[in-house]
């Protein structure tokens, strides 16, 4: 079985696109989608009176007055993993000025996008055998698991929180909480908490030994969690010149992989630290993230007779 592992793909378009041709790029039979799906900003597309349409991006005020520059403006928006919405000028002063509108507006637009890649990949894999498993992250919205519960087809399934059975064989479990980051984002909890649910979940595993953990959070402190050090700004802390690290990872998914010692562990959430690392007998990977350039990290891993025969990163 070869099997094809990206997340943090935060509302990439052409990512997406790339992850669901994988299976005939690379020859997957399964591809898995880890955490942080979905992507972090809209962009308001304003329609004015006269037929024109005007923006703010990249730092740049943008006007737009053909459908030939409006369709690469919005193709540029979603290459970036960002949202545009088309608004009239009186919805836009609306979403500045009220934001519970604001985030329903976002909201919506992101749930819409989340179940047009479900569309996109059933529409692509439906004449095949390959199977898609998609899970959640730390920075995705709760209500995306609703989404993508109902979005579920015959070829792609939303695992979040539960143990799925990978041709009917391997048992993968996914869990897309995190411990707690400087960002406050919607599913973050103390170590204790994430200990106890992921030791509940483990222990309904049949074949521990042979269980893939899709853990978006990485454990700590073994080389897939290495990023820059935060001041209480937000900046990172600078000594001598050089950029402060740290490792951001978890100690109870370290502690809970430690003693079950999956086979195999799939992770992320740290952009930066691309790395192949061994916990015990477990080998965990975390393939990195380059979504915004468009670049798809990714972990290609091949398993033979209960055993992992070979693993490797790829980008592309």
């Amino acid at each position: 079985m070869k099997l094809y592992f990206v997340t943090d793909i935060h509302g990439s378009d052409i990512c997406f696109k790339k992850f669901v041709n994988a299976s005939k790029y690379y020859g997957a039979d399964v591809l898995v989608l880890g955490g942080d799906i979905t992507g972090k900003m809209m962009v308001p597309l304003v329609r004015s009176s006269d037929g024109t349409y005007s923006s703010h991006f990249n730092g740049s005020d943008i006007k737009i007055s053909t459908a030939q520059s409006k369709d690469e403006f919005i193709k540029n928006v979603k290459f970036n993993g960002f949202y545009p919405v088309e608004m009239s000028e009186e919805e836009y002063l609306k979403a500045l000025n009220d934001k519970r509108y604001r985030d329903s507006v976002f909201e919506n637009v992101m749930l819409d996008s989340v179940k047009s890649w479900v569309k996109l990949a059933e529409d692509r894999l439906q004449a095949s055998k390959i199977q898609v498993y998609i899970s959640s992250g730390n920075d995705d919205l709760l209500s995306m698991d609703g989404v993508l519960r109902e979005a579920e087809t015959e070829h792609v399934h939303f695992v979040e929180k539960q143990i799925a059975f990978i041709e009917d064989k391997y048992e993968l479990l996914s869990w897309g909480d995190a411990n707690k980051t400087p960002w406050n984002t919607p599913r973050e909890f103390t170590e204790e908490e994430l200990y106890e649910g992921l030791k509940n979940i483990s222990g309904r595993l049949q074949s521990p030994s042979t269980s893939i953990f899709n853990v978006h959070v990485p454990p700590i402190g073994i080389g897939l969690d290495v990023c820059a050090d935060l001041d209480e700004t937000l900046k990172p802390i600078i000594h001598g010149g050089e950029i402060q690290m740290k490792s951001a990872g978890s100690t109870s998914v370290k502690t809970i992989m430690e003693e079950v010692q999956p086979m195999l562990g799939l992770h992320g959430h740290i952009h930066e630290s691309p790395a192949i690392a061994k916990l015990g007998r477990t080998v965990c990977i975390n393939p990195g993230s380059e979504y915004s350039q468009g670049v798809l990290r990714g972990a290609l891993v091949t398993i033979e007779k209960e055993k992992l025969k070979h693993y490797i990163l790829t980008k592309g």
